[in-house]
C-alpha cells in the first residue's frame, strides 16, 4: 500500500522542484522568526519605558523612542515582505485534481 499522499507530489504537478517548495517553506519560517524577534524587541523597549527608574531618564527615553520607531518600521517592512511571499506562493499554478488524484 502506498503511504504517500497527493500533497507529497505537489511539486511534480506544479512544475516546482522539491528544493523550491522546501526553500519557500523555509522563507516563510525565517520571516516568521524575524517578525517574532522584532516584536519581542518592541515589547522589551515598551516594558523598559514604563519602569519607574527610567521615567526621568531623558537620554534613555529619547533612545527608547528612537529604537521603538525604527523597530516599528522594520516590523511593518517585514510584514510587507511576508505578504509579498504569500502572494508569490499564491501565484504558483495549482495542480489539477480529478477525484483526489493529481494530474501532471
Amino acid at each position: 500500500m502506498n503511504k504517500q499522499s497527493p500533497a507529497d507530489f505537489i511539486h511534480i504537478a506544479t512544475g516546482l522542484t522539491e528544493e523550491t517548495v522546501v526553500a519557500a517553506s523555509k522563507d516563510f519560517d525565517r520571516m516568521e522568526e524575524r517578525i517574532q524577534m522584532v516584536e519581542e524587541m518592541i515589547e522589551d523597549w515598551k516594558d523598559a519605558i514604563v519602569k519607574p527608574e527610567n521615567k526621568n531618564d531623558k537620554p534613555f527615553l529619547v533612545r527608547a523612542f528612537s529604537e521603538l520607531s525604527a523597530l516599528t518600521q522594520l516590523v511593518d517592512h517585514l510584514y510587507a515582505e511576508w505578504i509579498q511571499l504569500d502572494e508569490e506562493a499564491d501565484a504558483e499554478p495549482e495542480p489539477k485534481r480529478i477525484k483526489n488524484q493529481i494530474v501532471c
